[in-house]
Order: structure tokens, then C-alpha cells, then sequence
């Protein structure tokens, strides 16, 4: 399902929702402060998330290599 965030704020409900438990999340904001909010941190999450994810597949590719 798709879920959708009437009044997002900053985003931290659907940034959880997103991230952490893997949903489909619309964020609906009126407000312009906590939009341009929002989307900043959205950009400082997701350089995180792919971070943590390109160490994972190295340490995956490395032990993978180390096995064979």
C-alpha cells in the first residue's frame, strides 16, 4: 500500500516510514519553511542510506572473495 502524510511537517513520520520500515510514503505539506525543511533532510538521509548500503556490498563482495 501507499500510505499518505497530510501535514508532513518535517517529514520525520515519513521519513521512518520510508527508511526504516520500507513503505510507500506521499508527504503532503502546505507549509514552504517545513517543505524546504524536509527535502534537506531528505537529501542528508539518503546520502547516509546509500552510504551504509555501498559499505554493505563491499563487505558482502569482500567476504564473498576471502570464501571462494
Amino acid at each position: 500500500p501507499t500510505y499518505i502524510d497530510l501535514g508532513a511537517g518535517k517529514g520525520y513520520l515519513s521519513s521512518f516510514m520510508s527508511f526504516d520500515l520500507s513503505q510507500k510514503v506521499i508527504a503532503v505539506e502546505a507549509s514552504e519553511k517545513h517543505a524546504v525543511s524536509f527535502v534537506k533532510r531528505l537529501g542528508s538521509l539518503c546520502s547516509r542510506y546509500y552510504q551504509n548500503v555501498f559499505k554493505f556490498m563491499v563487505s558482502q563482495h569482500n567476504t564473498l572473495e576471502h570464501i571462494n
